[in-house]
């Protein structure tokens, strides 16, 4: 693609960038829009690099 003559980003928190070479335009999408973290009803679910993890707050003993 030869030289990169510009370099911009998205709105604030946003994961788009934008690349400007001598051949043309490239906007790449990093990462996702998806949630880290999900909760319904007391569960919560969650990724960690390939593994996907929960807990049911429901079920926690809490007294103080």
């Amino acid at each position: 693609m030869d030289r990169v003559w510009s370099v911009d980003i998205g709105k604030e928190n946003s994961n788009v960038l934008a690349l400007g070479y001598d051949e043309g335009t490239i906007v790449i999408k990093i990462g996702s829009d998806e949630p880290l973290v999900s909760m319904n009803n007391g569960k919560v679910v969650w990724a960690k690099n390939l593994e996907i993890h929960s807990a049911n707050l429901k079920a926690l003993d809490v007294t103080n």
